[in-house]
């Protein structure tokens, strides 16, 4: 009898736990309330999607893998929109807006500033440092501003002898008005700071940055 009742308790605080854990997956992974939209004159609106209040919502811009922030931590009510100040990153060509709160999927959106024609745009998302023997990402964005398709190639020249020797290259075709993300594995090697150089190369386009990694 007691073996039975124990054995109802197990399954009780099994389904409790699954519940539970369900629930947390939601809020982790499921849980979107954040909507990032272009207002009148080019404005960027932060807006709270849900019918509850969020809390330490904000905005940051990634920039050639730096993060700035646009809109400090603040409250929004239900349904509640908000102006994002966008005069740090106005001399800017192209950002990656970030909305993110506690609880909370980001939402991500390419925001085009038009600091030029340019038919290409090329963000650089690199982390500011790295470890030395450790494996990190160099990551670059694509985004194609002209009226049709874009096939570029980007090819990765890493700073000889700081970093593991080894080829990266890649080729992708980029819709009109749509950014393509591509990313690198490397490992440098030694601490200090290495350069990086992304090479893009289209039709009538051919562009080259460099980034410096700093590794500890």
């Amino acid at each position: 009898m007691l073996y039975g009742k124990k054995k109802e308790s197990v399954k009780v605080f099994a389904l409790i736990y699954l519940v539970l854990f369900t629930l947390l997956a939601w809020v982790l992974f499921f849980n979107s309330g954040l909507d990032l939209l272009e207002g009148q004159e080019g404005k960027i609106i932060l807006k709270n999607s849900t019918a509850r209040e969020i809390k330490n919502a904000k905005v940051t811009a990634i920039i050639n893998g730096s993060e700035i922030v646009l809109l400090e931590e603040q409250i929004l009510s239900a349904l509640q929109e908000v102006s994002v100040p966008t005069e740090k990153i106005s001399g800017q060509q192209t950002a990656v807006l970030v909305a993110k709160a506690p609880f909370y999927q980001e939402t991500r959106k390419t925001l085009f500033l038009g600091g030029g024609l340019k038919e290409i745009e090329v963000l650089i998302e690199t982390p500011q440092n790295a470890f030395a023997g450790e494996k990190t990402i160099a990551g670059v964005q694509l985004c194609n501003r002209s009226t049709k398709p874009k096939t570029l190639t980007i090819e990765i020249v890493l700073e000889n002898g700081f970093f593991e020797e080894q080829k990266l290259d890649s080729f992708v075709t980029v819709e009109s008005g749509d950014c393509s993300p591509q990313s690198f594995i490397i490992t440098p090697l030694k601490t200090g700071s290495g350069a990086i150089v992304f090479n893009i190369k289209g039709e009538n386009y051919n562009e080259s940055i460099e980034k410096i990694l700093e590794v500890k």
